[in-house]
């Protein structure tokens, strides 16, 4: 019998489908299947070196303390001293996430005398947004207060340091919140932040549920294609662990690793933490980067 045979179509084809331009970006994709993925594909190759960040939340205190003894220098500061150490002896880059206000001092009251030091040193020295103060959770929030508390922060940190290349644009937010209304609220914030620094542990983050947390928590970053956005997870914090060693080895698969600590927990066995998390890095050969730079 003869082969069986299908006779062409004789509709025509359907029009292309409309391109996707994503909210700050210039790329356009045929449509969102497409879009997640070429967006969720790894934004590094298997050649690249892998690479630590370092960073210290709840940070207002130390600008505290530049503005009451007005130094020649910030660094006669003692945190900016140490953190300055271990930058000339290993590498390291260091994001200080700040509140505006704790214990009636906010940041309207801080000197600008050494913005053009701070913006000499912004390529391993950033600072960024945390939060209003400690009390608030922008889980709880309305995007007017999410804004409002984000600019207000920025336009004082960009007058501090004097530069937007002192702003780290993936910041970590107070208590990992931010609800759906507070997180689109932040994309047309000042200095508009790229990504969010995620949890150390298995709470829910930012406007994802339970189930996308935990699926967060495995990636090295993920990218929400709805908000145009990453969310980048952390590794390590520094004052909760008693074997930094196995916790850096336990690490060591990830292409990044994220460590942090508070400002109120810096001290003298504190610093000595962060340097051995250098000295880990250092004899592996990771260098020391900013996710943002990561991006293109």
């Amino acid at each position: 019998s003869p082969p069986h045979t299908t006779t062409p179509p004789t509709t025509p084809p359907p029009p292309p489908a409309p391109q996707i331009n994503l909210l700050n970006s210039n790329k356009q994709y045929e449509n969102i299947e497409t879009a997640i993925l070429y967006l969720n594909k790894h934004i590094y190759t298997a050649d690249d070196k892998k690479w630590m960040h370092f960073s210290i939340d709840d940070s207002i205190e130390v600008f505290e303390d530049i503005t009451d003894k007005q130094y020649n220098s910030i660094f006669e500061n003692k945190e900016l001293k140490e953190l300055k150490e271990l930058h000339d002896s290993y590498g390291m880059v260091v994001s200080l996430y700040f509140f505006y206000e704790k214990d009636g001092f906010d940041l309207s009251m801080v000197t600008d005398k050494y913005a053009s030091e701070f913006s000499d040193n912004s390529d391993w020295l950033k600072v960024g947004f945390h939060s209003y103060d400690e009390n608030t959770n922008y889980a709880l929030e309305k995007g007017e207060k999410g804004i409002k508390d984000y600019n207000l922060v920025m336009t004082e940190l960009l007058r501090i340091t004097g530069s937007s290349e002192c702003i780290d644009h993936v910041p970590r937010i107070h208590l990992y919140a931010g609800n759906e209304d507070v997180i689109r609220s932040w994309s047309g914030a000042i200095e508009r932040p790229r990504g969010y620094l995620s949890a150390d542990d298995d709470r829910n983050i930012y406007l994802l549920n339970s189930n996308q947390s935990k699926y967060v928590a495995q990636l090295d970053y993920y990218y929400d294609i709805w908000n145009d956005i990453y969310f980048v997870p952390t590794d390590i914090r520094l004052e909760k662990t008693d074997n930094l060693g196995l916790d850096l080895m336990q690490k060591s698969d990830n292409h990044y690793v994220i460590i942090f600590t508070h400002e109120w927990a810096l001290d003298s066995n504190m610093y000595k933490k962060i340097e051995e998390c250098c000295r880990w890095a250092q004899e592996r050969e990771y260098l020391w980067n900013y996710f943002e730079n990561t991006l293109e």
